[in-house]
């Protein structure tokens, strides 16, 4: 981490320890940031919810897989080109699609270039997401971090199954590992691309 991250993080910190010593009540989206902040009076747990009608659902069996977010560092998409450098030897013919823009587009597609990856596509944010969901196979998050991660939930809701580090702090919260997808140790590239591999090849286990 480079000596302007760790500023950041630095005056993160002050700022979330201030906001603890002075709130009456702090909300968080899951159990595990609650427990961050138990040195507040008081800390309430209000999930996300999504909003979002379900027109159809996704029948997994079309060769792509999404992810989808803001193209910054915290999403760890240089996590998932690792991961997807792996999957795609053995399933060249299936396909990862971005959805999303951000500071980081130019340099993901420059890594893309570099790791001679020819079936990744970063795609611009779409308004009609379900039917993304709906068109695909499987979703993925790499993210360092999260507040509580919709993109997972929302996929679920479309009978999409998903794969996810188990970072702080949202996929704990919506993935029931094994039964709708797969919480993978955080940062364990191999694993996670052998779960994407093991859903890729037993399309039972993606229904």
């Amino acid at each position: 981490m480079n000596d302007k991250k760790l500023k950041v993080a630095y005056f993160r910190q002050v700022y979330l320890r201030t906001i603890e010593r002075h709130a009456d009540v702090v909300v968080s989206l899951t159990e595990g940031d609650a427990h961050e902040w138990r040195k507040s009076r008081r800390v309430e747990v209000i999930p996300n919810f999504s909003l979002m009608p379900i027109a159809e659902y996704c029948n997994c069996d079309t060769k792509r897989v999404i992810a989808a977010g803001h193209l910054s560092w915290e999403k760890g998409y240089d996590r998932l080109l690792k991961v997807w450098q792996i999957v795609s030897q053995r399933f060249p013919d299936w396909q990862l699609d971005i959805f999303g823009n951000g500071n980081l587009q130019e340099s993901l597609e420059e890594t893309i270039e570099n790791m001679q990856l020819q079936n990744v596509t970063i795609r611009p944010p779409v308004k009609d997401i379900d039917h993304v969901y709906a068109n695909s196979s499987i979703c993925v998050l790499t993210s360092y971090f999260e507040g509580f991660a919709l993109v997972l939930l929302e996929s679920l809701c479309h009978g999409l199954p998903c794969v996810a580090f188990d970072c702080k702090f949202g996929p704990r919260s919506i993935i029931d590992d094994g039964a709708c997808g797969y919480l993978v140790e955080d940062g364990n590239i191999e694993l996670f691309a052998e779960r994407v591999c093991n859903l890729i090849e037993f399309e039972n286990k993606r229904m």
